[in-house]
C-alpha cells in the first residue's frame, strides 16, 4: 500500500512539474511569437543587405526594457552570415537553424553564461527569402521558477511519503483497536464462563457483524454443552438406580445361605434390571447415533449448497 501511494505521489508531482515547464514554456513562446512580429515590421533592405529601420530608437528602446525583460535580436542571411543584431547580445551570436523556420518553432540554447529560448522566421523581399530573423528572449527567471518548484517537490515527497506513512500507521492502530478487543475478550472466554459475550460496541459495520457471529458462535457452544451436560445427567440417573437395585440385591445374596427357589428369584431379579440397564444404554445409544446421522446431513446439506452456488 505504502509503495503504490510512493509511486502515485510520485506521478502526480511529475505530472505538476511537466505542466508547469509545458506552461512556462508555451507563455515564452508564445511572447516570441508576437516579438517576431512586431521586429519584422522593422527590417528592411538596403543594398541587399537587411536592416533594422529606425535602429538607434529601436536600441533605446531595448535599452530601456533590457534589465526587466532581455530580448535578443539578430538577422542574417541565407547562409547564417550575421547581418545586424541588437547591442545586447554583445560578441554572442544566435544559433542559426533553418530547418526551423517553416515550423516557427522555439527551442532551448545557452548564449554565453546565459540560458535562452530563441526562435528563427525566414524574411521575405518581393516574394524572394533574402534572409533569416533570429529573436530569443532571456530563460533565466523561468529556469529558476522551474527549478525551484523542483527543489519544492522534491523536498516535499519524503515530508508527504513520511506524513502519509504515521498518518496510516495510526489509522490502521485505530481501526483493528477493536478485533484486539474481540480477541483479548474471546481469550478470556473458556469452559467455566461459557456465558459471557463479546461487547459489541458498532453493530452496524463489519466489527458488529464479526462480534455479532462470535457471540452466536458461543450461545451454540454454551447449548451443545448444556445439552451435553443434561444427557450425561440424564444417563448417570437412569444407571444409577438400577444398578443400585442390582448392587442390593446381590449383597442380600451373600448375607447367609438361601434356598435355591431364593437364589432364583434374586437372580431373576438381577436379570430383569440388567436387562433394564441394557435398555437404556440401547436408548441413549440410540439417541446418540441419531445425533451424529443429524449433524451430517446438516454438512452434506451445506455441502451440496456450496457445491450447487460454486457451479452456477
Amino acid at each position: 500500500m505504502t509503495l503504490v501511494t510512493s509511486l502515485i505521489i510520485l506521478v502526480v508531482f511529475g505530472i505538476i512539474y511537466l505542466v508547469a515547464n509545458y506552461t512556462v514554456i508555451s507563455n515564452i513562446d508564445r511572447e516570441l511569437g508576437l516579438e517576431t512580429d512586431k521586429h519584422k515590421g522593422q527590417i528592411f533592405l538596403i543594398n541587399g543587405e537587411i536592416r533594422f529601420l529606425h535602429k538607434d530608437e529601436w536600441q533605446e528602446m531595448e535599452h530601456s526594457q533590457i534589465q526587466l525583460n532581455p530580448i535578443f535580436i539578430e538577422i542574417v542571411d541565407l547562409e547564417g552570415k550575421s547581418m545586424d543584431r541588437s547591442p545586447n547580445l554583445r560578441e554572442n551570436h544566435l544559433s542559426f537553424s533553418p530547418e526551423k523556420s517553416a515550423k516557427k518553432e522555439a527551442w532551448t540554447l545557452r548564449i554565453g553564461a546565459s540560458e535562452v529560448r530563441q526562435m528563427q522566421i525566414p524574411l521575405f523581399n518581393g516574394g524572394k527569402l533574402e534572409g533569416y530573423l533570429l529573436l530569443a528572449k532571456s530563460f533565466e527567471d523561468s529556469r529558476e521558477l522551474l527549478n525551484n518548484l523542483r527543489n519544492v517537490l522534491l523536498i516535499l515527497y519524503p515530508i508527504i511519503l513520511l506524513s502519509l506513512f504515521l498518518t496510516m500507521r495510526y489509522l490502521a492502530g485505530k481501526s483493528i483497536e477493536p478485533i484486539r478487543q474481540i480477541i483479548r475478550k474471546t481469550n478470556q472466554i473458556t469452559q467455566s464462563n461459557l456465558n459471557e459475550r463479546v461487547p459489541e460496541a458498532e453493530p452496524n459495520d463489519e466489527i458488529g457483524q464479526l462480534t455479532r457471529s462470535i457471540n452466536e458462535l458461543l450461545e451454540r457452544l454454551e447449548a451443545s454443552l448444556n445439552r451435553e451436560k443434561q444427557f450425561t445427567s440424564d444417563a448417570s440417573h437412569e444407571l444409577r438406580t438400577p444398578l443400585s437395585v442390582l448392587r442390593g440385591t446381590l449383597e442380600v445374596l451373600i448375607r447367609k445361605p438361601r434356598t435355591s427357589d431364593e437364589y432364583v428369584e434374586k437372580i431373576k431379579t438381577s436379570l430383569a434390571t440388567i436387562d433394564r440397564m441394557s435398555a437404556t444404554i440401547d436408548q441413549l445409544l440410540a439417541l446418540a447415533r441419531e445425533e451424529k446421522g443429524k449433524k451430517s446431513r446438516q454438512r452434506r446439506t451445506r455441502t451440496d449448497h456450496f457445491s450447487g452456488r460454486n457451479s452456477r
